[in-house]
Parts: C-alpha cells; sequence; structure tokens
C-alpha cells in the first residue's frame, strides 16, 4: 500500500492540493530522519502555505505538517476545507471487478483505539473490515486529542493473490478537536483528516500551523506485517521527540506518589522511610493540593479543595511553612528527583491568576451537561502570549527553587466549549488553532530553557495523547482509572496492550498489595508511579526487611533490568481481551541488540498451563540464551526453533506470571 499526497485546502474558490506546491530539500540539523522537503504554494494576493516533510524510506515513515501566513497589508481571503492529510493509499494490486458469486479478493481491515475515559475498555482495539465502497468517519471528544477515541488508525489489507499482508499505520498529531474519514475505493483508500469545522481568514502577518501526520507504510514482502508498521510507527515517535536529543533523557523515573496537601513533615517522614529502605525509587511525586490558601492539611484529595484551588499557584503556608524547599532538599538529599503536579491550563474564578488576569481567561458561552464541566472553570488562552509566559515564569521559578526533574501538566477541563464561544466571525477554529499551537510554543521553550526538565502530560488521565504532543511530553498517567485503589490488574493488562501498540512511552500506577507480583508486574511500563502506598499521611512499613518489602525491592529491580526493552519493538502474543479465561502475553525486543523479554500473564479462569508463542525480530541462525525471572532457569533456544515452533511458557497457577529476558549468543 502506498500513500500518495500530502494536504489540501480551498482559497478563494481554488482547490490547492500538495501537488502544486513546490520542493526544495531542507538543510537542518535538527530532523532526525534521512530526508526533509520543504513545499511552498504562494497565492497572487499574498498567502503563503508551507508543508515540512520528514521522510525515512527504509522505514516506510514519513511525517509533514502544514503553516499558513499572511504576507499581505491586508487581510486574506477565507481557508476553508482544509485537510492536513488528503491521501490516496493506492493498494499494490487493485480490486477486480466482482460478479455475483466470486469470492472477495482482498480483506481490507481498520482497527481503530479507544481513547482514555476512565473506564474498563480504555485503549480497547477494535478491528473491523472496510467494505469496497464504505465511507466511515472519526472524530476527537470535546478537544481532547485521545478522549474516547485515539487519533492513531491501522489499515491493513489482505490479499490471496499478494504475499503477506500490505497497509500503512496514521496517527494524526493535533492537541485538539481532530476529524477523519476513511473510503474504501476499487484501487485503494481516500483518507483525509484536519481540525473540525475550521475555516478561517489571516490577518496581515498572521501566521499558524494546523495538524501533524505521521504514517508508516509496510507490507509488499515477506515477513512484513502490520507488527512492522506499528514498530516503525513507535521508532518514528522516538526521533522526533524534542525531550529525547543530546543525551538529555534516558528513561523515565521509578516514583512514588504523595498527596499534595499532606504537611511538609509527613512528606519529609516519606522521604526518610523511602532512604532507610533502599527500594531503589527515582523520582518522588507531589500531586495536587500542595498550593492555594487551604487552611489545614488533609490526607487526600477526598478531604482537599484542591480542585476549586488551582489558579491559585502559591505553595500553601499552611501545609508547607518552608515552601516545599525543605522537602525538596529532603529529595535530593536522598538522591532522588522531584516531580510535582500542576494544572496550569485551567483556574477558578476566586483564584489569585482570575481575579489578577481576567484578561488571560476564555468562558463558555451557556452551561454544560458533563461531568468535567464547572462553571467556576475558566480556560487560560494559552494563544494569548502573556498567558503563555505565566505558566513559562511559573514552572521556571519551580525548577530553579525546588530543581523540579519532572513537571505534570494535568488538564481536567474539556476546552473545545471555552475555544469555540470565543472564536470571531468568519475565523471559525482560530482560538483553538492559536491555543494548540501556543501549547507546542510553551512546552518547546521549557524543555530549551530546562536540559533537564521532563513534561508528564496528563489530563484527566490519558485525553491528551497524539503524534505532536509526544513530541515534547510522555503521558505518565495514561488512565485516572488507576486513581482507585486495587483496580483489577487485567484491566491494566489490556490498557497496555493497546497503548503500547501506538507509542513507545506511557505510564500507570501501582495501586495494590506489596507482594501481588501478578498485580505490580501488570503495571510495568516505561513511567512507573506507585500510587497507593505512600499516598496519605499513613506509611505502609516501619522495618526494612518485611516480606512485602522484600518482594518490592525485587520487583524495582526487575522492572529496571525490563525498562530498557519497554519502549522498543512491542508485540502482542494475544489479542486484546478483557476475559479472565485467557492468557495476556507480549514480547520487547530491541532490534539494536538482539536482547527483549516475553512477559505473560495467565488469569484467574484460565485451565490452559502451558502455551507456546511464535517470537519476533529473532535471528534464525543463532542461539538465545532465555532466563526465568522467578526461578532462574536457563533455556539455550535456536532462534529458528523460535520463529517455527515458538517459545513455550509454562504458568503453574492460575492469576500467576511469568517474565523470561532473552539474549543472542556470541
Amino acid at each position: 500500500m502506498r500513500a500518495e499526497g500530502r494536504c489540501s485546502f480551498s482559497y478563494s474558490e481554488q482547490t490547492v492540493r500538495s501537488d502544486d506546491f513546490t520542493c526544495s530539500p531542507i538543510h537542518s540539523g535538527e530532523t532526525d530522519f534521512p530526508f526533509a522537503n520543504r513545499w511552498e504554494f504562494r497565492t497572487v494576493d499574498g498567502l503563503l502555505a508551507v508543508t515540512e516533510e520528514e521522510a525515512d524510506p527504509s522505514l516506510g515513515i514519513r511525517c509533514w505538517a502544514t503553516s499558513f501566513k499572511n504576507t499581505a497589508d491586508a487581510d486574506s481571503k477565507q481557508l476553508t476545507g482544509l485537510s492536513d492529510a488528503d491521501l490516496f493509499l493506492r493498494y499494490t494490486r487493485p480490486y477486480p471487478e466482482l460478479t455475483p458469486g466470486t469470492r472477495r479478493a482482498k480483506t481490507v481491515t481498520l482497527t481503530r483505539f479507544r481513547g482514555s475515559e476512565t473506564g474498563i475498555e480504555e485503549y480497547r482495539v477494535t478491528e473491523e473490515e472496510l467494505k469496497p465502497g464504505e465511507k466511515v468517519s472519526f472524530s476527537a471528544d470535546k478537544g481532547w486529542s485521545s478522549d474516547r477515541t485515539a487519533p492513531f488508525f491501522l489499515l491493513n489489507c489482505i490479499d490471496p493473490e499478494e504475499e503477506g499482508e500490505e497497509g500503512v499505520m496514521i496517527g494524526i498529531g493535533w492537541s485538539g478537536q481532530w476529524t477523519a474519514t476513511f473510503e474504501n475505493t476499487p484501487e485503494g483508500v481516500r483518507f483525509s483528516c484536519g481540525g473540525e469545522e475550521a475555516s478561517f481568514f489571516l490577518r496581515p502577518g498572521e501566521s499558524v500551523r494546523t495538524a501533524s501526520v505521521l504514517i508508516a507504510e509496510y507490507g509488499n514482502g515477506a515477513r512484513r506485517s502490520r507488527f512492522d508498521g506499528q514498530n516503525a510507527f513507535r521508532a518514528a515517535i522516538r526521533a522526533r521527540a524534542k525531550f529525547a536529543r543530546d543525551g538529555r533523557f534516558a528513561e523515565c523515573p521509578l516514583s512514588v506518589m504523595t498527596w499534595g496537601s499532606v504537611s511538609t513533615d509527613v512528606m519529609l517522614d516519606h522521604v526518610k522511610k523511602l532512604k532507610e529502605l533502599d527500594l531503589g525509587v527515582e523520582c518522588f511525586f507531589i500531586d495536587a493540593g500542595w498550593y492555594g490558601h487551604c487552611g489545614t492539611p488533609t490526607r487526600d484529595e477526598r478531604d482537599t479543595p484542591w480542585f476549586s484551588e488551582t489558579g491559585s499557584w502559591c505553595v500553601n503556608p499552611v501545609s508547607h511553612p518552608d515552601g516545599l524547599e525543605d522537602v525538596a532538599k529532603a529529595v535530593s538529599d536522598a538522591g532522588m528527583d522531584l516531580l510535582l503536579w500542576l494544572e496550569p491550563e485551567r483556574a477558578t474564578v476566586t483564584s489569585d491568576w482570575y481575579r489578577e488576569h481576567p484578561d488571560w481567561f476564555l468562558s463558555a458561552d451557556r452551561d454544560y451537561d458533563d461531568p468535567y464541566y464547572s462553571r467556576e472553570s475558566r480556560l487560560l488562552d494559552l494563544g494569548n502570549p502573556d498567558a503563555r509566559q505565566a505558566v513559562y515564569d511559573l514552572v521556571s521559578l519551580l525548577v530553579r527553587k525546588l530543581g523540579l526533574r519532572v513537571f505534570r501538566n494535568d488538564f481536567n477541563m474539556p476546552p473545545l466549549w471555552f475555544w469555540r464561544a470565543n472564536d470571531e466571525p468568519g475565523r471559525s477554529g482560530m482560538t483553538e488553532i492559536r491555543y494548540v499551537n501556543g501549547l507546542y510554543r510553551l512546552w518547546s521553550d521549557l524543555l530549551s530553557a530546562h536540559p533537564r526538565l521532563l513534561i508528564d502530560n496528563c489530563a484527566a488521565g490519558g485525553r491528551r495523547i497524539d503524534p505532536e504532543i509526544l513530541r515534547y511530553s510522555i503521558p505518565f498517567w495514561r488512565s485516572d482509572l488507576q486513581c482507585f485503589v486495587n483496580v483489577d490488574p487485567d484491566i491494566t493488562q489490556a490498557q497496555a496492550s493497546g497503548i503500547q501498540r501506538l507509542i513507545p512511552w506511557s505510564g500507570t500506577g501501582i495501586n495494590g498489595p506489596m507482594e501481588d507480583v501478578y498485580g505490580i508486574r501488570s503495571c510495568y511500563s516505561p513511567a512507573l508511579s506507585v500510587h497507593s502506598w505512600w499516598w496519605s499521611g499513613d506509611c505502609p512499613v516501619e522495618e526494612a526487611d518485611t516480606p512485602g518489602i522484600r518482594e518490592i525491592r525485587r520487583r524495582f529491580s526487575e522492572f529496571k533490568e525490563l525498562r530498557p526493552l519497554l519502549s522498543r519493538d512491542f508485540y502482542p502474543l494475544t489479542e486484546y481481551s478483557l476475559s479472565k479465561s485467557v492468557w495476556c502475553v507480549w514480547q520487547y525486543s530491541d532490534p539494536e541488540t538482539g536482547r527483549g523479554a516475553v512477559l505473560a500473564f495467565r488469569r484467574s479462569h484460565s485451565e490452559t498451563v502451558s502455551m507456546s508463542f511464535r517470537l519476533f525480530g529473532i535471528d534464525p541462525d543463532k542461539l538465545y540464551r532465555f532466563r526465568d525471572s522467578d526461578t532462574g532457569e536457563i533455556r539455550t533456544v535456536c532462534g529458528g526453533d523460535c520463529l517455527r515452533d515458538g517459545f513455550s511458557v509454562t504458568i503453574p497457577g492460575k492469576r500467576e506470571s511469568r517474565l523470561w529476558f532473552y539474549e543472542p549468543l556470541p
């Protein structure tokens, strides 16, 4: 399947396609891709459209984004029909003409991925046939890019006359209200995407950019499958990440979370205990509630007006008389980094920021029946340079005073209603465009100014995940479902099974008992946090040599051994499922070293004791050393046997797991 085209739009009653642009190569050291081009289109009245594209033909990767600028002294004409991707995904062999009773010549399926919604089906994988002539459309929900529907799609074609599969993995890089359409034709699939309801003119000198589009083609050859496309897609996201350059980023830290409104004394005691227990924790995570004017320390979020205090970004003097600086020093002295929760894009009408700068904020035009909407909340307009600078100054101050290593940017409000209520006549979608552009600029500026800083992208869980925002951030908390203690580990596995097909970095939180190996392994993700044990004022243990502490010390060590593999190639060896009667099994593989791991879960109602799985990324001519992380058992296996007959895994008990590490022998 070959992707033809890039983008299109209508201007002054003329439809402009990417074929109308002129091309010149980009000579820049900022791209990690082998090839980059700049495409330009100019109108007689001064509109300049520029598409910059990066490509890696060896991986079948292309990525582009388009910007528009009015270079004239008068307003531009109306830009409409903007398709950030206007593609024809051409089949290697078209459908032949079918007569009644003729067998279908090929099967085309569209796989889509559910987004985050604090429910048990988050990141569900749904594959449905896209029949000849069928047209389907999808969109974001309420302005969060990955709420309910994630902006990632896999189009796959199996042709009995061709060898293997062919297809394309697609990601829409827009942290707002996107829309996408697929239409199956005899020669291929037409795909388009863009901002919903965008129709605007530009004022003199004004410029904006719209969505990026990332695609990974695969197929047309032996041993090329959808997994190749998914892993090329993951590799492209790694290559494009601005925070992962110049040696500034190795791995996401292993964190322990504490509620921000517990007192400084409690936090200092937690830090002291973590150091004494020698668990290998790398980051002390202070969650919401540390700010504002609340009159007394509290134990957790149920007793804290944390939601209504957003926008008053002073350290609460009652809970933290020393402004958290004593906590930050203790964290540093214990050899840990600091992660701090903020929600700078939302403020209440009683907050300091809103009372002092109401012109920074957007209001909705009416009340909305939605659990995340509050009539007391306002949206900070990141399209406003002064508002954006205020966030930059706030985060920079916290980096300097507290040595902040990770900045969690939470976002617990749906922005679409606020954007649309503030659009000017003739400029539909412009408030959103300028807001999203401002978000990218803010995070880019923070990363440039603070080389060690990581941005944790949390939006009521994982409701703002897309290829563009992943250039600047990692979703350490992909689902708010893990806010609840003792979440079913099988649900956490299912989330991981879906999201790991899309992106290399995400995270979740351990919230069950320390001795529950099955539950802890279900949470293994590149960004791992402990949500429950040191959450409140109660310290879970006093002694360093309890069974629970010995177990968690062992699991944290195991996790750190596995962590470098988690962001490399991922292969789901079983289908996505929430059933308790099945196994859930994944493989991680580092194509550069040949090392990897197999992580298997036998769920509570499964009667199957042993299974074999054909592995991927294995050299058939090499021997591999497999090691059971639990028992230390060693197996030496021929790569060809793993590819042909599979690797056998035995799990004697129900609701148990096994982790096997492997590496090629010299």
